[in-house]
């Protein structure tokens, strides 16, 4: 198996770069004749692994300067997944190799690659389920929502619906390419606490960064993403004409929520977390990010806002206030 999938990989190069980004390794560059170049998924140093094109012989140049050299692509696969069978199990599942020499195309290897990885391994998100399930819940304008600066507009967007069999009010969750994998929902019951009705309902719990897929294309331009905690901080954004804004749905970042905020590929990030998050948190929470892009913090020095409220909960002008008096984090 080992010599199969070596020998598959020789004769398609390409899809060591496909790979390579699966596996969280950034800054690949593919453009030398010989080699591959690209830093490690915790590194910071963009040259430090090299796979020659002819042989697969990998070298990697350690955090603490030490150079080792790989036996070849499948060790340095290996030393991300934890082990040789490991990476051999994982290369044989996204290349559709069995024991036997494969036949399948490069087109088909792709798509596996990108659509087929085990998510235990990767951290792939929920699978994509059908829009049919969207479609039989009932649009809805939320009154409160409206009151809250949250405008029609918005949550039509936002696909907001009513769930009167369950008594909630919700929206679909998409995934990076907009593929819906899920829905967040909040009870409308009054009394919710009392009747021990829980107050929100989630059907997916996978990280993700909530209107990547709408917000993608204003990163891109503006070369800066906000990062809020609530996904209708987003929404009340979309409304002042802030697009630019993924949501957390926590005020804590994690591995997988990490990996996709550097995938968008901008320079600056932006937490806008609720007041009461202390500087020291974000700093701590953000040390690896800041090897790789400008990191900064909206901090309301004026008083502007009430005890756990978002940069955005009290209008447009309290928020650009905050915003352009944001400080690099360091």
């Amino acid at each position: 198996m080992f010599e199969t999938i070596k020998s598959y990989l020789l004769d398609n190069i390409e899809l060591i770069v496909e790979i390579l980004k699966e596996l969280g390794f950034h800054d690949i560059n593919d453009s030398k004749k010989d080699r591959i170049t690209c830093a490690l998924p915790d590194g910071d140093n963009y040259t430090s692994v090299v796979i020659y094109k002819d042989s697969l012989v990998t070298r990697v140049h350690s955090r603490n300067d030490f150079l080792f050299e790989a036996k070849d692509f499948i060790s340095l696969v290996a030393y991300v997944v934890g082990g040789i069978p490991k990476a051999l199990s994982y290369l044989s599942y996204t290349l559709g190799i069995t024991d036997e020499v494969s036949s399948i195309k490069k087109s088909d290897a792709l798509r596996l690659i990108k659509s087929h990885i085990k998510k235990e391994s990767l951290n792939q998100p929920d699978s994509a389920i059908d829009e049919y399930l969207l479609k039989q819940k009932k649009p809805y304008i939320v009154k409160e929502w409206l009151d809250e600066g949250i405008d029609e507009e918005a949550q039509k967007e936002f696909e907001v619906y009513i769930d009167i069999r369950y008594k909630r009010w919700g929206f679909p969750l998409r995934d990076f390419d907009g593929k819906l994998i899920g829905f967040n929902g909040r009870t409308y019951v009054k009394d919710f606490e009392v009747l021990r009705i829980p107050k929100y309902f989630k059907t997916t719990h996978f990280p993700l960064l909530f209107n990547v897929h709408r917000a993608r294309e204003h990163i891109k331009k503006l070369n800066e993403v906000i990062v809020v905690e609530g996904e209708k901080s987003c929404m009340k954004l979309w409304s002042m004409g802030i697009f630019n804004v993924v949501a957390l749905g926590t005020s804590n970042l994690c591995k997988e929520t990490e990996s996709q905020l550097l995938s968008l590929g901008c320079d600056n990030i932006i937490f806008a977390f609720d007041k009461g998050v202390e500087l020291g948190n974000i700093k701590q929470q953000t040390s690896r990010l800041q090897r790789f892009r400008n990191i900064y913090t909206m901090i309301d020095e004026w008083n502007l806002l009430d005890k756990k409220d978002a940069p955005c909960d009290k209008g447009y002008l309290s928020w650009i206030t905050i915003y352009e008096n944001r400080k690099k984090v360091k």
